[in-house]
């Protein structure tokens, strides 16, 4: 696992994992957000549903909003190298719960052991918790 190309294959994997929950949960609270204003009556535009429709396009102009839907429409490619770390963290933290090694996990893990946690699957004399 020390070859960056797999990194960036996981990490773009996770980007768009990330990315199709994301686009869910969004449409979602869009979907919460109007049905929170009652049912729309069968063929009526009324006052109620411009005022549902209001309430959308606020949530719709939050600036988180509109990162999140910008960074979830975006390929992985295409992301600027911050957002790609961000992914690339999140590949780190994985792959060193799912092989055991509790070094870096919840504060990311240093540059200098990374490698070598990695690749702890395939080197058991690894050690399991720690440098």
């Amino acid at each position: 696992m020390g070859d960056p190309t797999d990194m960036e294959a996981l990490a773009a994997a996770e980007h768009e994992s990330w990315a199709n929950w994301s686009k869910y949960e969004l449409r979602q609270i869009r979907t919460e957000i109007r049905e929170s204003y009652g049912k729309k009556r069968r063929g009526e535009r009324s006052q109620r549903d411009r005022a549902a429709q209001g309430a959308v396009d606020a949530f719709d102009a939050l600036p988180c909003v509109q990162r999140w839907t910008r960074q979830a429409e975006t390929p992985y490619v295409d992301l600027t190298e911050k957002e790609k770390e961000s992914d690339r963290d999140v590949v780190r933290k994985k792959l060193a719960v799912y092989r055991g090694c509790t070094c870096g996990v919840g504060k990311g893990l240093r540059a200098d052991h990374e490698s070598q946690c990695l690749s702890a699957y395939l080197q058991p004399r690894h050690k399991r918790g720690g440098v």
